[in-house]
């Protein structure tokens, strides 16, 4: 007779009893881990505002002004043409060289025509630090619209020809197959409503310190006194940072403490790869001028990142409750998507004599 051993093991009552007690305490602990991980990435994209406000900083202190929004979208950095409204590149672009991205900045420098067209092109695929919040997407290079692959312009040789006497215009080299570059997950503060000059619309690149404009006016002198709007008819734009701007810091009348400078902006969850029908809030490269992509205004409040909701001009982020911005003193603080509409605008208008005093009523 053959002796059998019985060996004890899990009923299946028990297995299940073990599993389901498992999953609770995955369930309990998921959160709680989720939560980290974005306070952790909300840390990195504080840090990476920190940085460009900094940068900002340093650029407004050697120069005077803070860093010029360029000359529209489509018109790509251009290292031969310094700084301020002369530069046709936006402001990521202007503070590369107190980012410690002078090598970025300078490709193309010196080189005419197709060289430097392509050389300015491999620019526009590095991706560089701190220019994306790792909440919404890594850094990397995205996919540009459709449509848009051969329209990025510069000049065509390196006349260096801004800022000279008499010179005008120079002709154009365009960018070619520009299928992807980088984007930037930051904006700079442009005032409390938009600008009507189509910076894309110059027929060339130009001398934007004697180039006519309406009126008889440079572009920098319409663009900082003479661009209206149904609220202030004589004031201008009343940001930072905007088409063609040279804005000083004594030209802050609020106060740098009370006055945005940079931060995060509003995109739909939808495009945060590509952006390729009309909203037109992410679809160009972060080194344009002044462009949706890269400048926002506060016509409105803020949001944060939905899903199919394709708003152009607001600040926002994909962090709950709130997002991050940078103001004119560099400091960075959270701003609550629910602060009142009124209080954001004042915040985005340079001088509009309203300031601050309370400063818990827009942080979360």
């Amino acid at each position: 007779m053959k002796n059998f051993v019985f060996r004890k093991g899990f009923t299946l009552v028990e297995l299940l009893v073990v599993m389901t007690i498992i999953a609770i305490l995955v369930g309990l602990t998921l959160p709680a881990v989720n939560t980290a991980r974005e306070s952790a990435r909300r840390m990195v994209c504080v840090n990476n505002l920190t940085q460009i406000s900094r940068a900002m900083t340093s650029h407004t202190a050697a120069q005077g002004f803070f860093p010029s929004g360029g000359w529209g979208y489509w018109w790509i950095g251009e290292p031969d043409c310094g700084y301020g409204s002369q530069q046709p590149g936006g402001w990521l672009f202007s503070i590369l060289d107190y980012m410690e991205q002078g090598n970025v900045r300078n490709q193309g420098l010196g080189l005419d025509d197709t060289a430097r067209a392509n050389a300015i092109r491999d620019r526009m695929r590095n991706p560089i630090p701190i220019i994306n919040c790792p909440t919404r997407r890594t850094r990397n290079i995205y996919p540009t619209k459709d449509g848009e692959a051969d329209k990025y312009m510069t000049q065509a040789k390196d006349h260096s020809f801004v800022g000279l006497k008499d010179q005008g215009v120079a002709p154009i080299q365009y960018v070619k197959q520009v299928l992807e570059c980088i984007k930037g997950d930051y904006a700079t503060n442009a005032g409390t409503f938009g600008h009507d000059i189509a910076g894309s619309g110059l027929p060339s690149m130009v001398n934007a310190h004697s180039y006519k404009y309406k009126e008889g006016y440079t572009l920098r002198d319409y663009s900082m006194k003479y661009v209206t709007d149904s609220t202030d008819k004589t004031g201008g734009l009343n940001g930072i940072t905007f088409l063609f701007s040279e804005v000083t810091p004594d030209e802050v009348e609020d106060g740098l403490a009370n006055t945005y400078m940079v931060g995060e902006k509003y995109l739909n969850t939808n495009k945060y790869i590509v952006d390729n029908n009309d909203s037109n809030g992410d679809n160009e490269s972060a080194y344009d001028g002044a462009d949706n992509d890269n400048q926002r205004i506060c016509s409105g409040g803020p949001g944060r990142d939905r899903k199919g909701t394709d708003w152009t001009e607001p600040f926002g982020s994909a962090h709950a409750i709130s997002f991050n911005m940078a103001f004119c003193d560099g400091s960075v603080r959270r701003v609550n998507y629910n602060i009142n509409t009124d209080i954001h605008r004042n915040l985005c208008n340079r001088r509009d004599g309203n300031k601050i005093e309370d400063w818990s009523a827009i942080s979360d």
